[in-house]
């Protein structure tokens, strides 16, 4: 569902057991995200939602950013999806509020040429909590990602993964 929402009474919408891809949004209330995935499409502009909760669906920020005026909250069992096409084009939130929690999902885009860049993917205010895990949905190679949480968001780095020679990966597999 390719939509345009412009809710400034303050009510809600809600995703639950479906997908709502968005192409622009603007939200006077609050955005709560269930078991369904929220999808923003590459080249939104004007993404804004007061407050936006991830209760254990994906939010797939894409390659836009998402302003989020008041609380961005994600629990457990809630999803955080981020293209990365390059060292400057990949999925962001800015927010007031940063609660976080569950996992973040990575998808490096094309032959993205951000080895060891620092992507600051959340910005906020004030953060709170951490993810528990993240993962790199792998394409053409095998990326290994690291996170930095601090008072105000976070970044990530991404590097290749080494390739072990036949002699490294002997010893990997007889030691310990």
């Amino acid at each position: 569902l390719d939509t345009l929402i412009h809710n400034t009474n303050g009510g809600r919408v809600e995703v639950v057991n479906g997908a709502l891809m968005q192409a622009f949004v603007i939200v006077g209330g609050e955005v709560l995200v269930n078991t369904g995935t929220l999808s923003f499409l590459p080249g939104a502009t004007g993404n804004s939602i007061a407050t936006l909760t991830n209760n254990g669906g994906i939010i797939s920020l894409g390659l836009v950013t998402v302003n989020v005026s008041g609380v961005y909250t994600q629990n457990a069992a809630g999803v955080l999806a981020l293209d990365v096409q390059s060292g400057t084009v990949f999925g962001k939130l800015t927010t007031a509020t940063a609660n976080l929690n569950g996992m973040v999902q990575i998808t490096p885009l094309g032959n993205p040429p951000y080895t060891g860049a620092t992507l600051r993917f959340i910005t906020a205010t004030t953060l709170n909590g951490q993810f528990t895990s993240w993962t790199v949905m792998t394409g053409k190679k095998d990326w290994v990602a690291s996170m930095v949480f601090t008072s105000t968001g976070v970044t990530l780095t991404m590097t290749p993964r080494p390739i072990l020679t036949k002699r490294e990966q002997s010893h990997s597999s007889t030691a310990g």
